[in-house]
């Protein structure tokens, strides 16, 4: 497999060494001087204050900003992090790091975010910055620690480690990624949900049904969800669950919950037995299926995890820092990709821009993986199964027509050859045909179709290019005018073609 990808893209970085650490506690730097609360005269109130069971009402003046990130236009940015009396602000400028409890800019007094006292609990924070490694190190470093724990195919563990260095830039993201962990009881779910708990940025761990709380944490806060024991049973709060987690994979996209709206925008990983049957919110998803085990594997107690989290946390952020202003997108070939997956390809290798080819090669291997899995499921979905079956009828030279039932019944064929109940009614075949833009006529006395004209012949074609369908009868589309035109403008290679670069 070739490689595009090239560090040529990014920015130089400067070296490690020239980083210097300072936890000056309540001390800012000596550019910032630390300035009192109005109400109570010294900065130690205002960090008790700002801390994690303060309301907004609370803490809030003209001049007193809460912040969970910022970034200045000098090239200072400002994290949340735990602090030594609770949250406190880091201050980084000019590869100089200051832990503080509020921070003067132009005016205004820069103070933590409140967080719930129930949920700060489990919400990791690094405690300060540590110098950290090249991309392709870090990398490393990190799938030898899920190798030590969890028993995973090589792909998967690329996976799961592209993905936890992925939510330490997800502000940077169009579309957040999210990592779908499911297998049986004792396949180890639970281990490699509590190890991304000590890898990624902000994690917040919970189980079973999802508290009000969480839900308008991803605007608060930008965390990483790590949602354990998930069920989706079609009841209502099921139905609501879906719909909160479907409009947190783009941004700009907010939900109601409760009553209110929310934005629900961020990584995510979801653990549950099985996956969902939605397919709208499987397709979002990374897939890391996990089987029971017998290798001797080391074991998470406390201790261990918290190690893990202490030396992989300062890390991480000071990874984040060093290259935030600097990480461009990594260009891959993904033409022939479903939107859906250059979405999360891109998302993944964001932050492994200078990992290296063979890095990037691994990464993208695992995902093409996931793809093509993907594919084969979204093939069987009625609307592909509709879609595949005007495919046929477009290149039947006898055909000028074809009723709704027809199409109906070449669905069912399809749909009982792959397992499922041969059971779609035309009426609802009539309904997918006009979501897919294609509006059905009264035919005849024996009912509603389409007429096969060339515009509908051509929105075939590109719904045929849109959904992925291999066709199974590709001899006679050989000399189609409008299947050569479809290939050019969506960039398809040949059925036998190589199915991408990187």
């Amino acid at each position: 497999m070739a490689t595009q990808a090239s560090s040529e893209s990014l920015c130089k970085k400067p070296p490690v060494s020239d980083v210097q650490i300072e936890s000056s506690g309540a001390n800012v730097r000596p550019t910032e001087p630390m300035l009192a609360h109005p109400r109570n005269g010294d900065s130690k109130s205002a960090i008790a204050l700002a801390g994690p069971v303060a309301t907004q009402s609370e803490q809030l003046t003209p001049n007193y900003i809460p912040i969970d990130f910022a970034e200045f236009p000098d090239g200072t940015l400002v994290e949340l992090v735990q602090g030594p009396a609770g949250l406190a602000l880091l201050i980084w400028s000019e590869g100089k790091a200051s832990i503080v409890e509020q921070f003067e800019h132009d005016g205004r007094l820069l103070i933590p975010r409140a967080v719930d006292q129930k949920l700060r609990t489990n919400l990791r924070l690094p405690e300060n910055v540590k110098p950290c490694p090249a991309a392709g190190q870090f990398f490393a470093e990190i799938c030898e620690v899920l190798r030590s724990a969890v028993d995973l195919p090589e792909s998967s563990i690329h996976l799961v480690a592209a993905f936890a260095l992925s939510t330490w830039f997800v502000d940077h993201l169009t579309v957040a990624p999210y990592l779908w962990i499911c297998g049986p009881p004792g396949s180890g779910k639970t281990t490699l949900i509590r190890l991304l708990h000590c890898l990624c940025r902000r994690a917040v761990l919970t189980a079973g049904t999802i508290p009000l709380q969480v839900h308008p944490l991803p605007a608060l806060l930008r965390p990483t969800l790590l949602l354990d024991e998930l069920q989706f049973n079609g009841a209502q709060h099921s139905h609501a669950l879906e719909s909160w987690l479907r409009a947190g994979n783009a941004r700009g996209v907010p939900v109601t919950v409760g009553g209110r709206w929310v934005h629900s925008f961020g990584a995510k990983v979801l653990c549950s037995r099985q996956p969902t049957s939605d397919t709208a919110l499987s397709s979002r998803a990374l897939y890391i299926s996990m089987v029971p085990t017998r290798k001797n594997l080391q074991a998470l107690d406390e201790e261990t995890v918290e190690r893990i989290a202490n030396d992989f946390q300062p890390r991480l952020l000071m990874f984040r820092l060093r290259h935030y202003r600097e990480l461009r997108p990594v260009p891959i070939d993904c033409s022939t990709w479903s939107s859906r997956m250059r979405d999360l390809a891109r998302a993944l290798v964001f932050s492994l821009g200078d990992a290296g080819d063979e890095v990037l090669i691994s990464v993208i291997g695992a995902i093409i993986e996931q793809g093509e899995q993907a594919r084969v499921e979204r093939e069987q979905e009625p609307e592909a199964l509709v879609v595949s079956a005007l495919f046929g009828y477009c290149h039947d030279e006898d055909s000028t027509s074809v009723l709704v039932g027809q199409i109906a019944s070449q669905v069912n064929l399809c749909r009982k050859r792959i397992g499922e109940e041969a059971d779609l009614k035309p009426r609802l075949v009539g309904s997918i045909l006009r979501s897919l833009g294609l509006a059905t006529d009264k035919l005849d006395s024996f009912g509603r179709g389409l007429r096969l004209t060339a515009a509908v012949k051509r929105r075939v074609h590109q719904l045929e290019q849109i959904y992925d369908v291999t066709s199974t009868d590709r001899p006679r589309i050989e000399g189609c005018s409008l299947c050569e035109e479809m290939m050019k403008a969506y960039g398809a290679e040949p059925a036998d073609a190589p199915p991408v670069n990187v």
